[in-house]
């Protein structure tokens, strides 16, 4: 019994020893006024928005292209018969007024050779038909004589009259432009003996340049005849840009940029000048929709969502993403309206419903 009442008594005072340290810590802790600590609770993240709007979007292509001479639109001069050049009063690139004069020529010594040819075998055609007539009439000669001979001299006429209607009894002969536009190539310089059918000068007609621009291959699917183009002289930006429309899409690659060659017509050509340089932006899509900034724009589970601040909150939106360009992308999604104000800076940390503080913008 005795043992048993040691074990109850060592027992007793354990306690009353702990008891004891219990209410010692808890007195000083009441002095020093310190409680038990609570959970923190993190700050609101700051976060900065911009105002969703409505508008159009384009996506764009932007390439570099050249002037070049629409060769479409080309007149050739040239003469039937050899010639040599008297005077040149234009050159290459010069623009020109319609009837302006180009150049002077005069035929050659075997131009008019080939007409005094033609002019004597017409007489004689001429005499043979007067004969073949009075050797008729003396009942010296058959129908047919007559009809033969006539035949002949009317071939003659037709040939002499052709050489002179080209103008090879004229000793000089003016190139005269039938319309407006510029001089492209010059054929010959004075003195200069031109062959017969040979170009004495090239005019580009009017609108005469198209601008070639070239596009990577995988880029064509992009392009169509027809499609809007920008263009904006290069280093010469403060002008407002030259409106163009796709007129041809070649299937050629060019060996040496490994480019595929794009033709595109201007609506006005003042300003421009053959082999000037260019940058091209074709509108190869237009829409009107909603649009945010692209840092708006979250990827999740397989698409996107974006959040909106709402009374301090913000609020998570799952959206389908449509046009976009370098800056502005377009939303489409449930809960979206204009003017919302959307989150593009520190959106990666947030949850929905989640507390945020709006950035104050200086």
């Amino acid at each position: 019994m005795n043992r048993v009442a040691r074990q109850l008594l060592l027992i007793v005072a354990g306690s009353a020893l702990l008891l004891a340290g219990y209410l010692v810590f808890f007195a000083a802790d009441r002095t020093t006024g310190t409680t038990l600590a609570e959970p923190e609770q993190k700050p609101s993240p700051t976060v900065e928005t911009a105002v969703v709007r409505r508008g159009t979007i384009e996506t764009t292509l932007d390439a570099l292209g050249t002037a070049v001479p629409w060769l479409a639109k080309k007149h050739v001069y040239s003469l039937p018969f050899e010639c040599r050049v008297l005077t040149v009063q234009v050159t290459k690139g010069q623009l020109v007024a319609q009837h302006a004069l180009m150049l002077s020529v005069k035929p050659s010594l075997a131009a008019q050779l080939t007409l005094q040819q033609a002019t004597n075998e017409y007489n004689t055609a001429l005499a043979l038909e007067r004969l073949a007539r009075q050797r008729a009439k003396l009942k010296l000669a058959l129908r047919t004589e007559v009809i033969a001979a006539q035949s002949l001299l009317k071939q003659k006429e037709l040939i002499l009259r052709s050489l002179k209607a080209q103008g090879l009894r004229r000793r000089q002969i003016e190139i005269r432009t039938v319309s407006q536009g510029m001089i492209h190539e010059v054929g010959g310089h004075v003195g200069q003996l031109i062959p017969s059918g040979s170009s004495l000068v090239e005019v580009l007609d009017g609108d005469h340049i198209l601008i070639r621009f070239g596009v990577e291959s995988r880029q064509l699917s992009r392009l169509k005849p027809g499609m809007p183009v920008r263009l904006t002289r290069i280093h010469d930006s403060h002008h407002r840009p030259i409106a163009a429309k796709i007129t041809a899409i070649t299937q050629t690659l060019d060996p040496t940029t490994r480019l595929v060659a794009v033709l595109a017509l201007p609506e006005k050509t003042a300003g421009l000048a053959l082999n000037d340089f260019v940058e091209v932006r074709v509108v190869t899509a237009s829409h009107i929709g909603l649009l945010v900034p692209k840092s708006a724009l979250l990827p999740h589970s397989g698409g996107y969502r974006l959040f909106t601040v709402v009374n301090g909150h913000a609020k998570a939106h799952r959206v389908t993403k449509g046009l976009e360009n370098a800056k502005v992308v377009e939303v489409i999604g449930a809960g979206i309206n204009v003017g919302d104000r959307v989150v593009v800076l520190g959106n990666y940390e947030l949850t929905d419903g989640m507390r945020v503080i709006e950035a104050t913008k200086p």
